[in-house]
C-alpha cells in the first residue's frame, strides 16, 4: 500500500476515534442537563470545554467521567483531530506519535468509563 494512503488512513482513524469519544461525552452531558453541553456555536473552544466537563464531578448528579491524566492525553488527540481536519499537510511524526499513544489513551478511557458506570448506575437506582 502506498505510504501516503497508509498515513492518511491512520490519521483519519485517529481523528474519527476522538470524534466517537466526543459523541459519547456529548451524550452523557445531554442526558444530565442540556445546559451542560457546550455549543459548537460558542466559538472554537467548545470541544475543549466539553472534554474538561467530563473531569468534573457534579455532586449528586454525575460522577466524573474522566481522570485528569486521561483528559490531558485526550486533549492531545483533540488537538490532533483539529489539525488533521484543518490542514492539507499532515505531519507523519504527529500521526505516529498519536498512534503510539493510542493504546495508553484507550486503556485509560476504558478504566475511567468503568469507574464512571458503577457510581452512575447507583445514582440512577436511587
Amino acid at each position: 500500500m502506498d505510504e501516503f494512503i497508509k498515513n492518511a488512513c491512520t490519521g483519519s482513524i485517529l481523528a474519527k476515534y476522538y470524534s466517537l469519544l466526543e459523541s459519547v461525552f456529548r451524550s452523557v452531558a445531554r442526558r444530565i442537563d442540556d445546559s451542560y453541553v457546550p455549543s459548537a456555536y460558542a466559538g472554537n473552544v467548545w470541544d475543549r470545554e466539553l472534554l474538561e466537563l467530563m473531569t468534573m464531578e457534579l455532586d449528586g448528579v454525575m460522577p466524573k467521567v474522566l481522570g485528569t491524566d486521561t483528559c490531558l492525553l485526550l486533549n492531545d488527540l483533540r488537538e490532533f483531530r483539529f489539525e488533521w481536519q484543518n490542514s492539507s499537510k499532515h505531519d507523519l511524526s504527529k500521526i505516529l506519535g498519536m498512534l503510539d499513544k493510542l493504546p495508553i489513551i484507550s486503556g485509560l478511557v476504558l478504566k475511567d468509563f468503568n469507574e464512571f458506570i458503577e457510581p452512575m448506575t447507583l445514582m440512577l437506582e436511587e
